[in-house]
């Protein structure tokens, strides 16, 4: 399996997955954090998001995840009301 780590940090999640899993790339915008992640997974990256790109995708995480659990809220409520 192929994957791109996203939020990459020191790569202590990616230490959890099957050695067989191939790391493709990383997200991360520490320039001291992102030496760990290709010791960890005994590989080094061609593909490295920018920091400009990293920012957008951070955003776009935060808005949807918020807004995920805004309509699970709302459905919830929309339940309990229903059925209470």
């Amino acid at each position: 399996m192929k994957y791109f780590s996203l939020f990459s940090g020191i790569g202590g999640f990616e230490l959890g997955f099957p050695r067989e899993w191939q790391c493709v790339g990383f997200s991360e915008i520490d320039k001291y954090v992102k030496g760990s992640l290709p010791l960890h997974v005994g590989q080094s990256f061609d593909l490295e998001m920018t920091e400009e790109e990293n920012n957008m995708l951070v955003e776009y995480a935060v808005v949807n995840i918020l807004k995920d659990q805004f309509e699970r809220m709302e459905n919830e409520h929309r339940s309990n009301r229903d059925n209470g």
